[in-house]
């Protein structure tokens, strides 16, 4: 009797160990859900239609088990994230961290050599003072784009997939321009290898993809002859209602989107949502009736009067008010040697030194060069000296008749 109870013992732990193998393999061979969202970075910042309080909603609705991120493992192990990409750092981690979701990186990047061999220069490196177009510019986008975006599903509209098709699609002639597609196409390829393993490591799941639109089309050109991925398209997943995007504003929005409409060069260049910017501004002052919305507030109404030496007495006033040491809510680049970021020349500053600043930028536009060098004075004692340089090297580039 009890050799026939040890038989069966073994033959139960033979049965389990075969199920076992055998749920292993059904799990392996399941495919994770690939959803590719292209977005255009940092424009949550600068269309209503497009604003963080939007991407939340539809990352809610998609209710995914893993977003993955455009960052390199090392960028995301270390927080060094790029500074124009607002929708990684200000939108989507906390918000996953919110939620309990699991992000991943899948980005790659040219070494520093590569980028030489290619292009001559490395890619990321920021010149001390930026160029005024091009490469490591300052953010701006085109009427163009701005309009894209109120899509949200950027890439999935068909005239923006057509062009963004041909583009990768045909060489060209000017070898400096031919080594950016090529090497769009060569970062593209490995983006989608890393999400391939992503969805390996994630049989199963529903994994959102989070990348610049123009790597959306390649993307999934690639990832739907994977054998562990199944592609869904954004668009399957509509907008969520208004009410619905509604419980997904945040205050931090609406200071990220006052500064950066209100001080950026994007904004100096090519104007803002007037009524917008109005109604934000409002609801900071319900909710913060404080020194830094009156730095906002008197911001927007330069925008719509010529400069005169009552705006200059309230710059002056204001700044004066202000304690030192207080930082703005929200403010782009904090690299300890540089004054700028991806979006303005002046932005490494606490709220008293941009008050003065303003102060000293209609003080030139006034020719009352007295006050310009006291209020830089003002400035340039709320900064280390590395970033102080760095100023007064930005303000002879930008205002060189004072």
């Amino acid at each position: 009797m009890a050799t026939i109870l040890k038989i069966i013992a073994i033959i139960l732990l033979l049965w389990l160990e075969i199920m076992k193998v055998s749920l292993a393999k059904e799990t392996h061979d399941e495919k994770a859900e690939v959803i590719i969202l292209g977005v255009s970075h940092s424009a949550q910042l600068f269309v209503k239609e497009y604003r963080p309080a939007v991407l939340r909603a539809w990352l809610a609705a998609a209710e995914p088990d893993v977003i993955a991120v455009e960052l390199t493992q090392e960028r995301f192990n270390s927080g060094n994230y790029y500074d124009f990409t607002h929708e990684i750092q200000g939108i989507i981690i906390p918000f996953a961290d919110e939620l309990g979701v699991s992000l991943q990186p899948f980005d790659w990047e040219p070494t520093a050599q590569d980028s030489q061999l290619m292009f001559g220069f490395d890619l990321f490196h920021t010149p001390l003072i930026r160029p005024s177009a091009g490469w490591r510019s300052f953010l701006s986008f085109s009427d163009e784009e701005l309009d894209w975006v109120k899509g949200f599903h950027i890439a999935d509209q068909q005239a923006m997939r057509k062009k963004l098709t041909a583009w990768m699609d045909t060489p060209v002639s000017s070898l400096q321009a031919e080594a950016a597609r090529r090497l769009y196409l060569y970062r593209t390829f490995f983006q989608a290898r890393n999400i391939e393993a992503i969805a390996k490591r994630n049989p199963g799941k529903r994994i959102v993809v989070v990348v610049g639109y123009m790597h959306q089309p390649d993307l999934e050109r690639v990832l739907k002859t994977s054998d562990m991925v199944t592609l869904t398209p954004s668009s399957q997943f509509p907008l969520p209602a208004a009410s619905t995007i509604e419980q997904y504003e945040k205050t931090k929005d609406l200071y990220a989107i006052a500064w950066a409409n209100l001080f950026s060069s994007h904004a100096h260049s090519r104007g803002f949502d007037t009524d917008w910017l109005r109604d934000i501004l409002k609801r900071i002052k319900r909710v913060d009736n404080n020194l830094e919305y009156d730095v906002l507030k008197l911001k927007y109404n330069q925008f719509h009067e010529a400069p005169s030496l009552s705006l200059l007495k309230r710059w002056r006033d204001l700044a004066e008010s202000i304690p030192a040491g207080q930082s703005p809510s929200w403010r782009a680049g904090l690299n300890e040697q540089r004054i700028d970021s991806d979006f303005e020349p002046f932005s490494a500053m606490g709220l008293r030194a941009r008050a003065f600043h303003e102060a000293a930028v209609v003080a030139c536009r006034l020719k009352k060069t007295e006050h310009v060098r006291s209020f830089q004075q003002e400035v340039s004692t709320t900064l280390s000296k590395a970033r102080a340089r760095h100023y007064f090297d930005y303000w002879e580039a930008v205002f060189p008749q004072c």
